[in-house]
């Protein structure tokens, strides 16, 4: 029972870090909106973060390209994890913004504004 609530602890101290600042973020973005534009944000917000854990929960024992890759995986976010650190290190992180708008760009452009 003690591992049991002590595995609770750390996951808990290790899951604030991850949803604070991003859950902080959109319900103050959506301080100046209508509420039901902050019903919208805080349903996708919760959508996209519960969604892959429950498919990964259901597949998981199905799933062996994670069991036969997960060290070439590991490694690939490892890296993923050091090029941002570098680049909130040099202040670089705008990059990530101006490639999520010619993103959102590119998809406005090939689905048009609706989608």
């Amino acid at each position: 029972m003690f591992e049991f609530i002590l595995s609770r602890r750390h996951f808990a101290a290790a899951w604030t870090p991850c949803i604070g600042p991003i859950l902080g973020a959109i319900i103050y973005a959506s301080l100046a909106q209508p509420p039901e534009q902050t019903f919208i944000h805080i349903t996708a917000y919760s959508l996209g973060f519960s969604i892959p854990f429950i498919l990964l929960g259901f597949a998981i024992e199905k799933v062996r390209f994670f069991h036969k890759y997960s060290s070439h995986l590991m490694k690939i976010g490892g890296f993923i994890l050091i090029i941002i650190g570098v680049m909130v290190y040099f202040d670089q992180v705008y990059v990530i913004n101006i490639w999520g708008a010619k993103a959102e760009f590119f998809l406005k452009g090939l689905w048009g504004d609706g989608y």
